[in-house]
């Protein structure tokens, strides 16, 4: 919200609209903060009926006049200098630009927040040189992050060409997990008795409520992660291999894990619920109805499913081979090559 202190842009509003279950100019009021009250009689006004259909053609005429009209970038100006304020109080608060060298750490995938804080804050003096340390780093949105303004993917980097390092990529959502926190997603800041804090969703949201019931199972998600990472650990110090050498055998654990999981971890797995706060209130459910013989006979219905899939192995658990799994995966390296 605080990038759009200068206006919003059509590059902007393609960010919103990655998401393929975007709502138009809703989905961009939302990842922008931005007051659906005060811009829906502007939309109408130029020919947006209904302000939350889905805006396929990123160079609609109605979304461009209505970008150019500065009656709403006037609303939207004002809204961004009031959210790049509140956070650029909170980034002093915690020491960010008292710093010359920053680390971001985060899971991935397009480095948003990264590019984001540079577009906010880059134009002051004292805007630290960022490093950000990503798991996968997949920079399909924008590849421009500004100068001194550094990004690695530490197991994947679509940039490295590698395909083999690309297995994050066949199922985001458990590792969205295996990292998520226990607050609620940040949607703005507020001061609060003189100290400025995250505003997190509300917790009687619909996806927030449905995060909640998860808990217990990530818990015991993020459990596992840690016990299996104090024997890693162990036996990475007695061998004397480094991060970079272990990476074919940790590339090696994720394909057996995404790719050919066990029926008790499909089950495990499938009982959680992946919200998706990109522009949206959603909740994404992982558990689907497995493949069956009679799917693979109608080739048409079984591509469909296959490319909506989340988590496009868990469809084969009930086939009693492994085979299509490893075809189906094979069959995906040689598409990423193309």
């Amino acid at each position: 919200a605080a990038a759009t202190a200068e206006g919003l842009s059509i590059e902007h509003v393609m960010v919103a609209f990655y998401n393929p279950k975007q709502r138009g100019l809703e989905s961009v009021c939302k990842v922008y903060g931005l007051s659906e009250e005060k811009l829906q009689p502007l939309a109408l006004h130029h020919g947006f009926r209904h302000f939350a259909k889905p805006i396929q053609d990123w160079n609609d005429p109605r979304l461009q006049a209505f970008l150019q009209d500065r009656a709403v970038q006037a609303i939207i100006r004002r809204s961004g200098q009031q959210h790049r304020q509140l956070l650029e109080r909170y980034l002093q608060q915690i020491g960010f630009f008292a710093q010359r060298k920053v680390a971001m750490v985060d899971i991935g995938w397009n480095g948003t927040i990264q590019r984001f804080l540079k577009e906010a804050f880059g134009h002051r003096s004292d805007f630290p040189v960022i490093h950000g340390y990503y798991f996968a780093f997949v920079p399909k949105m924008y590849s421009d992050f500004g100068a001194d303004n550094f990004c690695e993917g530490i197991l994947h980097d679509s940039r490295r060409g590698n395909a083999c390092e690309r297995i994050p990529a066949e199922f985001e959502e458990i590792f969205e997990q295996g990292a998520r926190s226990w607050e609620g997603t940040t949607v703005g800041y507020q001061e609060v008795d003189g100290r400025i804090e995250p505003l997190l969703k509300a917790i009687n949201t619909r996806d927030r409520q449905a995060e909640l019931r998860s808990n217990p199972l990530v818990s015991r998600l993020q459990e596992g992660i840690l016990h299996h990472w104090e024997h890693f650990r162990a036996i990475q110090t007695l061998t004397g291999y480094n991060s970079q050498q272990l990476l074919p055998y940790v590339h090696g654990l994720l394909e057996r894990a995404i790719v050919y999981p066990t029926h008790e971890e499909i089950r495990e797995l499938t009982q959680l619920v992946h919200t998706e706060d990109f522009g949206h209130d959603h909740v994404l459910d992982l558990k689907q109805p497995s493949l069956t013989w009679l799917d693979l006979l109608r080739p048409r219905h079984l591509w469909q499913r296959m490319r909506l899939a989340t988590w496009r192995y868990a469809l084969l658990d009930r086939l009693p081979t492994s085979l299509p799994n490893f075809a189906c995966r094979i069959a995906y390296l040689h598409a990423v090559e193309k």
